[in-house]
């Protein structure tokens, strides 16, 4: 009955304006039409029943959607999903009396609505903080791994073993060198709108910059390399207009792949004009 009657307090004012129209419509009626006022008032009667059912029937939704309100506010705020730290059963309890005395459904929404923003903006700071404290994290591990890699290949090379196990040996080495890499690539993935810096570059230039990167593992694996003409077709190198480091971190990524599930033969890397662009396969 809470909430009917508050519902009823929401409506009071088409209440009173329902009863004024009814008031001056019998008003009316009975100095002009007296011979005619039962039938004014079966009128009235029939209006009143009318209104009374829709008033009912509007009554029962409000009521409905203020008790899954309520229920919402309630599973949020005892689960756990919706406010935290020392100061919660306090403003659980404000937020719970606010709800049930608020004057309409749209303050008890709107007091509801409060508390899940406030949660979630408290759930985003937290979530943002961690973010950051574990990207430190992984630049910091990134970085402190590239020193004991740079050692083994110091050793490696002083050792100057030429023997299988060591090209398999610096090949494994370059592999752990690139997982580190693509950790750092990751972390600038988040700023890779401010990390661009776009030059015109000759294309196999820098294709074989990231070729010679993986010349060990194509020497292990005994695979052959063929890199078609550099020369278009007006016998001009190929210029692109690109990011140097994204780009051949990009070709690094296809090339390790190749490498990974070609067991026999060779790859073959070609570019071919395409329109005014250039196709890279």
């Amino acid at each position: 009955m809470r909430l009917f009657f508050r519902y009823l307090k929401e409506k009071r004012h088409t209440l009173l304006l329902y009863v004024l129209t009814v008031f001056f419509f019998l008003a009316v009626g009975s100095l002009y039409h007296i011979e005619n006022l039962e039938k004014l008032l079966y009128a009235s009667l029939l209006t009143t029943t009318v209104w009374g059912l829709a008033l009912l029937l509007g009554g029962i939704r409000y009521v409905q959607k203020s008790r899954q309100l309520e229920r919402a506010f309630h599973h949020f705020a005892y689960s756990g999903e919706l406010l935290s730290g020392e100061s919660r059963d306090r403003l659980l309890q404000e937020a719970e009396s606010g709800i049930e005395s608020a004057e309409s459904f749209h303050e008890a929404q709107h007091i509801f609505l409060s508390m899940v923003c406030q949660s979630h903006e408290k759930e985003q700071r937290l979530w943002e903080a961690k973010a950051a404290e574990r990207s430190d994290y992984y630049m910091m591990w990134t970085h402190q791994i590239k020193t004991p890699i740079s050692a083994i290949k110091l050793l490696l090379d002083k050792s100057g073993l030429q023997d299988r196990d060591s090209f398999l040996l610096k090949e494994e080495l370059f592999q752990i060198e690139q997982y580190a890499d693509m950790v750092l690539t990751f972390q600038r993935l988040e700023s890779i709108s401010t990390d661009l810096v776009l030059q015109s570059y000759d294309l196999y230039a820098l294709v074989r910059q990231a070729v010679r990167k993986y010349a060990l593992s194509f020497i292990n694996k005994s695979l052959s390399l063929e890199l078609s003409s550099p020369e278009s077709e007006e016998g001009t190198q190929w210029q692109i207009l690109t990011d140097e480091k994204w780009f051949v971190f990009c070709l690094e990524q296809l090339l390790s792949n190749s490498i990974k599930y070609t067991n026999k033969g060779g790859i073959r890397i070609m570019a071919r004009a395409q329109g005014e662009r250039v196709m890279l396969s």
